[in-house]
């Protein structure tokens, strides 16, 4: 059909008119194209030996952007199509060469235009899609897109309007001195402003500070300075090298996934980490005695966001504390509840298993430890590189979730006051009252409130999650044990701990165990 595009070896052509018997058609790469013809049998054949295909069209584009109403582009488009309007209109005449030539003097006397381009007007309208948006200006492929016009005598750009003096060239002297300043001042953590850039290529040539208009005569402007700065370095490479690759990485790189696309379903992987508290606590015996701020370690179903184990106690982060938060995981939450005089049922925290996987940061999960329970299990250990809290966002964010909604409720809460800068000044560290079990009951409780009847706002679902489904973390963890692929394991508490203990070889003599 007229404007089906077909392809044979390296030739593209357009078909411009057909009959049962016969096909006329334009190569559209050739620059000196003129209509040919061919019988419609040739063209079956070609096509039934698959040497002849469809292809879509290549300048579908030009046919379809128009031109601004009112511009130069639409008055050359008005212009070229009244003159050959007819002319292309009266078909097939207009493809055989004898009759082409009459219509073609015909459009020359009636448009006053050359013969050269009248016939490009054809062939424009021919090998571009046959329509009028082919004969508009095409300012759009003026110029050398990307490439730097060569410097001669004459300056480049537009005449100087306001300043003083011609100005000069950018060459590759000057251009060695912008990047020297640009690499120096402006591509490196110190975040110099763009003003003491430049004013650090006016010294190199020479030019006093301050300066006044007549030293600037010779010398390259602020603006060529800033062209060159915006042309030669993209907002990637200035980020990267102004804030520092780590810092790159973990807030200004292109966030390309999430969390919830690397994971199948509950217990395919758990994030583990600890923060210190921001809270003072006293002893259980001595409440006028401040024992200092806990640690607090948190375990993270990424699934489903919920809370699955957790330890708070006085230890530093270490490899004894985050055995406590794993064991955690696998126990009857019901029990250890009780333990700090909390009753619950089963259904309120039914989170127990060990997981496909654990990712943490480079400490205590680091280790000869954690080896066993890999090993034993079958449990993927996975460490973040250094500087990269943001692969483990999910527990990060969680540490200051549950600290905003602790503070109202506790004493000794840590703020941003030095202790002893003023006269007046209070230590909120002799305001602590809540003992390590009271601490930990409060942080169980709001974890309890967070796992039944928090809503994510930021949770990004898969394309099967029922639509009528809260994301609510026990409500997700609940659909992905019922309909995902199952990667939790409930093994038995006790053969857990024993295989997240420290092992080393002992001897056993009729004196007893011989051990270190």
């Amino acid at each position: 059909m007229p404007n089906d595009v077909y392809q044979i070896n390296s030739k593209r052509l357009r078909v411009l008119w057909s009959n049962p018997e016969v096909i006329f058609y334009i190569d559209i790469d050739l620059a000196n194209a003129l209509p040919e013809y061919a019988s419609r049998d040739e063209f079956e054949h070609l096509m039934a030996k698959n040497e002849l295909e469809v292809i879509e069209d290549p300048h579908i584009n030009v046919s379809m952007t128009f031109p601004q109403k009112g511009s130069k582009s639409e008055s050359i488009q008005d212009r070229a199509w009244s003159a050959i309007q007819n002319a292309v209109n009266n078909v097939p005449d207009i493809y055989l060469r004898k009759q082409r030539g009459v219509l073609l003097n015909q459009v020359i006397h009636e448009s006053g235009a050359t013969k050269q381009t009248v016939y490009r007007w054809f062939r424009r309208y021919w090998q571009l899609g046959m329509c009028k948006n082919t004969l508009n200006g095409q300012y759009n492929r003026c110029g050398g897109l990307g490439k730097a016009k060569t410097v001669g005598e004459k300056k480049l750009g537009a005449p100087r309007t306001r300043t003083p003096g011609d100005g000069v060239n950018v060459d590759d002297n000057i251009k060695a001195i912008f990047r020297v300043a640009i690499e120096k001042c402006l591509l490196n953590e110190n975040q110099y402003e763009f003003d003491y850039a430049y004013n650090q290529v006016l010294i190199a040539f020479g030019v006093p500070l301050p300066c006044k208009a007549e030293h600037l005569r010779e010398v390259p402007t602020a603006r060529q300075f800033r062209y060159f700065y915006n042309k030669e370095y993209t907002s990637l490479d200035i980020t990267r090298k102004r804030k520092g690759e780590i810092n790159y990485q973990k807030d200004y790189r292109p966030v390309l996934s999430s969390s919830t696309t690397e994971v199948s379903g509950p217990g395919s992987r758990y994030q583990i980490d600890a923060t210190i508290a921001d809270v003072y606590l006293v002893s259980a015996e001595n409440r006028n005695k401040v024992i200092g701020r806990p640690t607090m370690y948190f375990v993270v179903d990424v699934f489903s966001r919920a809370i699955v184990g957790m330890y708070i106690g006085l230890e530093n982060a270490s490899w004894v504390s985050a055995m406590e938060a794993l064991s955690n995981t696998v126990l009857d939450k019901v029990e250890y509840c009780k333990q700090f005089d909390i009753e619950i049922t089963e259904d309120m925290w039914p989170t127990v298993g060990l997981p496909e996987s654990i990712i943490g940061d480079r400490g205590e999960i680091l280790g000869r430890h954690i080896e066993v329970l890999s090993k034993a299990f079958h449990v993927d250990i996975e460490n973040t590189p250094p500087y990269r809290a943001d692969w483990k966002g999910i527990v990060e964010r969680y540490f200051k979730t549950v600290q905003v909604k602790m503070k109202p409720f506790v004493e000794g809460y840590v703020t941003k006051v030095a202790i002893g800068k003023k006269k007046h000044g209070k230590d909120y560290r002799q305001d602590s009252i809540h003992t390590l079990k009271e601490f930990t009951q409060m942080m169980i409780k709001i974890v309890l409130y967070y796992n039944n009847e928090h809503t994510l706002s930021e949770y990004d679902p898969d394309k099967d999650l029922p639509n009528d489904l809260s994301y609510n973390p026990l409500d997700l963890w609940e659909w992905g044990i019922q309909f995902r692929t199952g990667r939790l394991r409930r093994p038995n508490s006790d053969i857990v701990k024993v295989n997240l203990l420290p092992h080393t070889e002992a001897t056993v003599t009729e004196k007893g165990l011989k051990l270190f």
